[in-house]
């Protein structure tokens, strides 16, 4: 369970931090976000933790079939529990005053409800509450928005959230939602995602994590992001940094990050990639 709260690869955390630096109104997330928003000030993230809330829950709100919920769910886990800053507690504080256990409705405010039990999980070290109790009200938040409710695309993100809360439960719901939302457009992601969390935090196989990212890399070879990039690429550059870091190789992570850079040269995180795998190049 504790190595389930660690961020997920570092590489991913990077992409996605690159989202988030100004709130939407109604434009197209990939006019507003994804196509023009390249950078963010890290200094000034705790300030920007309101403005990333709302935009997750506007997104949320926008496509009930969007392969975007991916990168919202990521950068959400990968920024909550970074922070034990006075503006996460206050944003804990509110969402605890709003929402008080245990909750009945999960057809309203789920965006909120979502980011309630991110809090939940990892502010239970931090809280008077005992840390299982907050678990498990965490968890329960989940289940009951995957069993009880009809929004779509927040079902979806309840279940890319159980794979860091409740792994055991993972793969049966994942199983059944499958079946419930075959052409979703986030199940490529969902995949991926389950290969992050299996072999790189339960299994802990690097090894079986890259030949899994390369199948899906295969296997959806054609497929476009939210980024505008082929999906290939982004799972290269994880094969990359997995090669680099986690086994010292190098000239395998050389391969990899060649063809990116052949093949997507303006890649978001080209330039950060470049400088893990080339070390005597800093």
């Amino acid at each position: 369970m504790d190595a389930l709260k660690k961020v997920f690869l570092p590489l991913n955390i990077l992409i996605i931090l690159l989202l988030f630096t100004s709130r939407i109104e109604a434009q197209s997330i990939y006019e507003v976000q994804l196509k023009t928003i390249r950078k963010i000030d890290k200094e000034n993230l705790e300030r920007q933790y309101p403005i990333i809330l709302d935009y997750s829950v506007a997104l949320l709100n926008q496509n009930t079939d969007s392969a975007d919920i991916y990168y919202v769910v990521k950068a959400l886990i990968g920024l909550i529990p970074k922070k034990n800053t006075e503006q996460t507690q206050l944003i804990f504080k509110y969402l605890k005053d709003k929402y008080p256990l245990p909750i009945s409705d999960y057809e309203n405010d789920l965006g909120e409800k979502l980011i309630y039990s991110i809090l939940l999980f990892h502010t239970a070290d931090q809280d008077n509450s005992p840390q299982l109790e907050q678990e498990t009200a965490a968890e329960e938040i989940l289940k009951n928005i995957i069993d009880k409710s009809s929004e779509k695309n927040y079902v979806m993100a309840a279940l890319l959230l159980m794979t860091r809360l409740d792994y055991e439960n993972y793969q049966q719901y994942f199983n059944t939602l499958k079946e419930k939302f075959p052409t979703h457009k986030a199940w490529p992601y969902l995949e991926w995602n389950n290969a992050i969390v299996r072999y790189g935090y339960v299994e802990k196989d690097q090894n079986k994590y890259i030949v899994e990212t390369l199948k899906l890399a295969e296997k959806y070879k054609n497929l476009i992001t939210p980024f505008g990039e082929k999906y290939y690429i982004e799972c290269y550059s994880s094969v990359a940094f997995e090669y680099a870091i986690s086994f010292g190789n190098y000239k395998k992570a050389e391969e990899y990050l060649a063809i990116i850079e052949r093949d997507s040269p303006n890649y978001i995180a080209l330039d950060w990639l470049r400088k893990i795998v080339r070390p005597k190049a800093k």
